[in-house]
């Protein structure tokens, strides 16, 4: 993160079971949170074997771009909270022009850990789950991430916060983990 701190933000499991044809949305993390800032990460801990055709995949590079996606249903792709004034864009169709992107996606193992930005796109096929996919993940704010109050929906949908939109994370909720220690 290029961070002089690490700030807990989150936990949460994902599960996939046997049979399962159902893929995750291209999305990127960011806009379902209620925090804004560049200094952010993801950590994805694989729980079981997962080849690649049914792990995480990744547009390498997304982080960049400079955009921010509207945040997505899972169950069908549509648009989460969809209030007009809302000020995200559309996701672009990455799985109709895959040539244009550099997609990562990689077998995995249990223990296999992945860290990526809120900000990068990823999503999964809706290749058929053979064997039980299960992943635990955490999120992580670094020293410039703030409170933003997004319209709508968010999650997790922390409340009774008392935060203002442009504060720092409440450390008594988000406690700091880590901190980048001076050689002197």
């Amino acid at each position: 993160m290029q961070s002089d701190s690490a700030q807990f933000f989150h936990e949460h499991a994902f599960i996939k079971t046997p049979g399962t044809q159902q893929a995750t949305p291209w999305h990127q993390d960011l806009p379902y949170y209620c925090v804004d800032g560049l200094k952010t990460a993801s950590v994805y801990v694989s729980l079981d074997t997962a080849d690649a055709n049914v792990a995480d995949r990744f547009v390498k590079g997304s982080h960049h771009w400079n955009k921010i996606y509207h945040p997505r249903v899972f169950e069908d792709g549509s648009n989460l909270n969809h209030d007009p004034s809302l000020e995200f864009e559309a996701v672009p169709d990455i799985d109709a022009y895959p040539e244009k992107y550099e997609i990562f996606a990689e077998s995995l193992e249990p223990g296999d850990v992945i860290v990526f930005d809120y900000r990068t796109l990823h999503g999964t096929t809706d290749a058929e789950i053979k064997n039980t996919r299960r992943a635990f993940s955490t999120r992580w704010m670094g020293d410039d991430v703030t409170y933003c109050n997004r319209p709508g929906e968010t999650s997790p949908p922390y409340t009774d916060h008392d935060m203002e939109h442009g504060d720092r994370m409440r450390k008594d909720w988000f406690p700091v983990l880590w901190r980048k220690t001076k050689i002197a």
